[in-house]
């Protein structure tokens, strides 16, 4: 996956993958599947600097988020405290901070304060 147009079609085969997997499954058995696919995306070097590909990435890393995945704050954590990747580090933070489960409850507020205070440690 050399190039910007096999990123995007690698990328673009996963995104319909997963929407068929939420036409097929329960939201409650999506969360471990979703797991699975971020964390292999993840360990896959994309051109972000490309803008169809920073694109499809966050498409796809969004949804995926949306569904909640448990251990997501932790890996970003520890992400953050490595200094891996920097820049798909702060995509995955915007991600997380736009479509996490965060952003739908405002009244746990505690939670949303260790959240924003996490990647400044």
């Amino acid at each position: 996956m050399d190039t910007v147009e096999a990123q995007a079609r690698y990328l673009t085969f996963v995104a319909k993958l997963w929407t068929v997997m939420k036409n097929v499954f329960t939201s409650a058995s999506l969360s471990s599947p979703a797991e699975v696919i971020l964390a292999s995306l993840l360990t896959k070097q994309f051109l972000l600097s490309d803008d169809k590909v920073k694109e499809l990435w966050s498409q796809l890393c969004a949804d995926l988020i949306s569904i909640g995945i448990p251990s997501l704050l932790h890996v970003l954590h520890r992400r953050s405290e490595s200094q891996e990747e920097p820049e798909v580090t702060r995509q995955l933070w915007v991600l997380l901070a736009e479509n996490g489960p965060l952003a739908s409850s405002a009244e746990d507020w505690i939670h949303l304060m260790h959240f924003l205070a996490m990647p400044l440690r």
